[in-house]
């Protein structure tokens, strides 16, 4: 996307961690999706076929969503793939600056700075 611009000739790990929040955020969010779809699949699955199955499977499927629950909670997936995207999206936007001499090199790395702020650390929840 930015290949033989100026931010790619002068500043390419720029570029790099650009490229990897992109990555990041996306495989987050399917992550993301991917938990919360089968929290609500194997809910609904357990509680539709109690008494109709055996308990064990009722179990089985009780703890595949509790799983799902549990890692979507204390991981807070949804938030942290949101900041990376909006870390990403604040970055973005400093490269097209930088790209048509709007802002030069040091206020493109102060924009670097403010993203990983806003990627923040990965953080565990007891509480959900």
């Amino acid at each position: 996307m930015y290949k033989d611009t100026r931010i790619d000739k002068e500043l390419p790990q720029i570029l790099e961690f650009l490229e990897r929040w992109e990555l990041v955020a996306t495989v987050l969010r399917i992550i993301h999706l991917i938990l919360g779809t089968l929290a609500v699949f194997f809910s609904l699955l357990a509680a539709s076929q109690i008494g109709s199955i055996q308990d064990e499977y009722a179990k089985i499927l009780a703890f595949i969503a509790a799983v799902s629950i549990a890692l979507l909670a204390a991981f807070n997936l949804s938030e942290k793939s949101n900041n990376v995207r909006n870390a990403w999206r604040e970055l973005n936007a400093a490269v097209m600056k930088f790209n048509e001499n709007i802002i030069d090199e040091k206020e493109i790395i102060e924009k670097y700075r403010e993203a990983e702020r806003i990627v923040g650390d990965v953080t565990f929840s007891r509480s959900g």
